[in-house]
């Protein structure tokens, strides 16, 4: 598998789980994730089913919306399937982002995640996720 071209297939995955968090009015088919934020500490989020850019996610146990600005993937590969501490057999890094709104609420959230591609090689996914929050 060419990780140049699995890093963007990755990243449009990660885009749909990483971008937000928003209300109890969590959409139909949403997918709930867990983040672990600097300020707003660990959440659990659901995002609308949609492949958008930028998208705006509902936090499960309250009613803040989070609105992703900028996002870091560092992904390691391990063509065997196994995943060594330190030995990936490739790492690719890519960020994309935008500025951030002036409104004072902004943190950064983590979530790693792991999939296996067709030909078998783990991929192992560091996010960062800069994100802006509503008040409660």
């Amino acid at each position: 598998m060419q990780f140049g071209t699995l890093l963007p297939t990755a990243a449009v995955v990660l885009t749909a789980l990483a971008p937000s968090a928003v209300a109890h009015a969590d959409p139909p088919g949403g997918t709930p994730f867990e983040l672990s934020c600097d300020v707003l500490g660990p959440i659990s989020i659901v995002t609308p089913p949609t492949d958008r850019d930028w998208t705006p996610g509902l936090l499960v146990d309250g009613n803040r919306v989070l609105v992703p600005y900028a996002f870091e993937f560092v992904a390691r590969g391990y063509v065997d399937g196994s995943e060594g501490p330190e030995d990936p057999d490739f790492v690719e890094t890519t960020s994309f982002g935008k500025p951030g709104p002036r409104n004072g609420r902004l943190d950064t959230c983590r979530l790693d995640v792991s999939f296996t591609g067709d030909d078998g090689t783990l991929i192992v996914a560091d996010v960062t996720v800069l994100v802006s929050y509503t008040r409660r």
